[in-house]
């Protein structure tokens, strides 16, 4: 499968996780009479699956013309580096993360974290406790295999799927995004 096709099918994997966060999080904005914002919910939902895909991309040793492009191009709302520059005044391209080592790209992640923290709080403050409320919908359950098909075709992408990349990105998307996750959603079922 060419770079292309790999592109297209992540992108559909991508648009099922979109649809199906939209609805849920359409629910909660009707529910909390406009204090709940969708639009804030899916940037906040790209940014977090561009910082996991970075931490893909630097696993291999270098982020590759191929793999910047995909991270940049694969969400249609959010853009990590947009949400760093508001928050930190530091100003980054997707261009400028091409062929960063495996080192500065490691320190780059470092550098991402209190920001990604941030957006993760707030994305499972909301989404996550209220899928916690509502018992009948697995919503982590119902998006998990379509992100987890994107972090697949994402290993392809550069023609050079390694296990390092797999494991990296596996292993960021658990500890770094399911576990929290999931703890809203048992903390929201238990109050």
């Amino acid at each position: 499968m060419g770079a292309q096709q790999v592109f297209d099918a992540a992108q559909a994997k991508y648009n099922e996780v979109i649809e199906t966060l939209s609805k849920f999080a359409n629910i909660i904005e009707q529910a909390t009479e406009g204090k709940f914002s969708t639009d804030i919910a899916l940037v906040q939902f790209d940014c977090i699956l561009q910082y996991m895909l970075l931490h893909e991309a630097v696993a291999d040793g270098k982020i590759s013309h191929v793999e910047q492009q995909f991270i940049n191009f694969i969400t249609d709302r959010g853009d990590i580096l947009k949400v760093v520059k508001a928050k930190t005044d530091v100003e980054l391209t997707w261009d400028e993360l091409e062929a960063v080592s495996g080192e500065a790209g490691q320190e780059l992640l470092k550098a991402l974290t209190p920001i990604y923290g941030e957006l993760l709080a707030d994305f499972v403050g909301s989404v996550a406790k209220v899928d916690g409320y509502i018992k009948e919908v697995d919503l982590l359950k119902l998006i998990n295999d379509n992100i987890i098909g994107i972090f697949a075709l994402f290993s392809q992408v550069d023609g050079e799927s390694t296990d390092a990349e797999r494991d990296s990105v596996v292993n960021a998307y658990v500890d770094l995004f399911v576990s929290f996750y999931q703890k809203a959603v048992e903390d929201a079922e238990n109050e």
